[in-house]
């Protein structure tokens, strides 16, 4: 029985590392395509891009 719970555990880790990849690579591309779209929208506000605020200074 250990032998086929073996090669059945070996088959299931492969799946799950092929499972994980291909989710990593979903989510990357998701959120690149979004971060474009926000990007682009950004741009094409009548404000323009957003402005960083000024430095403020530390209190010491």
């Amino acid at each position: 029985m250990g032998v086929v719970a073996e090669a059945w555990l070996k088959r299931f880790s492969w799946l799950g590392l092929v499972l994980a990849v291909l989710i990593g690579l979903t989510s990357m591309l998701v959120l690149k395509n979004r971060a474009k779209k926000a990007g682009q929208q950004a741009a094409d506000s009548p404000a323009g891009p957003a402005e960083e605020p000024d430095a403020v200074p530390a209190a010491d």
